[in-house]
C-alpha cells in the first residue's frame, strides 16, 4: 500500500500527548484560508522553491527566460517550468514535496522511535492536509502500528465519509479533531465547504467513546464571532470524550509556504486574534465549563 507522504517529523509535543512523530499526509478534503501547511493541499506533489537558498547562478534562468534574478534570487516560484529547474539547481533552492511511499517503509521508519514514545507516554499522529482524504493507506499504516504496540492519533478536521471515519476509529487511541465554526455559512467561507458531515462525524466519535482533543483555531474577520465561539463551547460542554481543549489564535507560518508554491497568500493583518479578544474567549469558555488551552501562550 502506497501513500504520498509530504513530511515525517520528530520530537513534536504539540500534536498529541507525549513525544511524538508526525506523519504529514498530502491532500485535504478542506480549503482554509489560513491553511498553515499549504503544500497539503492539493492531491498531488507540488514543486516549491525558496530564494533564501538561491545563489543566483542563473542556472534556473537559461531552462525559464521569464524568470528574473535579482538581490533576493531568483524569483521562480511561478515559473511553469519548477520540475525543470529541479533537475538544473545544484544548491537545492527547487524541492520536491510529496514521496510516494510504501506503508511497510513508514512503519519502519515510525519504529525507531519507540523508545521516546514509551519514555514519554507519546506515540504516532497521522496529519496532513486531511489524513483520511488517503483512506486505505492510513488504515493500513494504523494497523500495523498498533500491531506493534504503538499509541496512535490522527489529527483530522472530521470532512470525510462517515463510513472512512468509522474503518479508522478502532485503531486510534486519539483523534485530535478540528471544530472551525458551527454555523454552517461560516465553516464554508472560511474552508470551502459545509460542516455538516463534521458535525455529524463528530457526533457519532463521542457516541461510541473516542477519546478526542477538540481544536478551535479563531481567525479574524472568518470564525472570530462571539455568538459562533459560543455555539462552539456550548457543543463541546455537552460532548463526553473530551480530554482536552486547545484554542489556537491565527498564526502566519504558512506564509513562507504560499510564497514558495508561487501562490497568493489570501489573509492579511486582519487575521490577527487581540489580546482583547483572546480574553474574552477565555471567558466564554469558562461560562460554558470549558476548560482551554490558548496556543503560543
Amino acid at each position: 500500500m502506497r501513500g504520498l507522504v509530504s513530511d515525517i517529523q520528530r520530537y513534536s509535543t504539540k500534536d498529541g500527548p507525549g513525544i511524538r512523530t508526525t506523519v504529514f499526509l498530502v491532500g485535504c478534503t478542506l480549503r482554509c484560508a489560513w491553511c498553515a501547511n499549504p503544500e497539503c493541499i492539493r492531491h498531488d506533489q507540488q514543486v516549491m522553491h525558496f530564494r533564501m537558498r538561491c545563489r543566483r547562478c542563473g542556472a534556473c534562468a537559461r531552462v525559464d527566460p521569464s524568470i528574473v534574478i535579482d538581490g533576493d534570487g531568483a524569483h521562480a516560484e511561478r515559473s511553469k517550468l519548477k520540475r525543470e529547474c529541479m533537475k538544473v539547481c545544484s544548491y537545492d533552492a527547487f524541492e520536491l514535496n510529496g514521496s510516494w511511499m510504501e506503508s511497510d517503509t513508514v512503519v519502519a521508519n515510525l519504529l525507531r522511535d519507540r523508545d521516546y514514545f514509551e519514555m514519554s507516554g507519546g506515540g504516532v499522529t497521522i496529519g496532513g492536509g486531511e489524513p483520511l482524504a488517503q483512506p486505505e493507506f492510513v488504515l493500513d499504516v494504523l494497523r500495523k502500528l498498533k500491531g506493534a504496540g504503538l499509541a496512535t492519533c490522527i489529527d483530522t478536521c472530521g470532512n470525510v465519509s462517515l463510513d472512512v471515519l468509522q474503518s479508522a476509529q478502532p485503531y486510534c487511541d486519539l483523534m485530535l479533531y478540528d471544530i472551525k465554526a458551527v454555523d454552517s455559512d461560516i465553516h464554508r467561507r472560511g474552508t470551502g465547504s459545509g460542516n455538516e458531515q463534521t458535525l455529524a462525524n463528530l457526533a457519532w466519535l463521542d457516541s461510541v467513546g473516542q477519546p478526542l482533543w477538540i481544536r478551535m483555531p479563531v481567525i479574524g474577520g472568518y470564525n472570530d464571532q462571539s455568538d459562533d465561539l459560543a455555539r462552539r463551547f456550548d457543543l463541546v460542554a455537552g460532548l463526553t470524550c473530551v480530554k482536552r481543549v486547545d484554542v489556537l489564535p491565527y498564526h502566519e507560518y504558512g506564509v513562507g509556504k504560499y510564497q514558495a508554491l508561487g501562490w497568493d497568500y489570501p489573509l492579511g493583518g486582519e487575521a490577527s486574534v487581540s489580546t482583547e479578544k483572546i480574553a474574552l474567549i477565555r471567558e466564554l469558555a469558562q461560562a460554558h465549563g470549558v476548560a482551554i488551552n490558548v496556543a503560543e501562550e
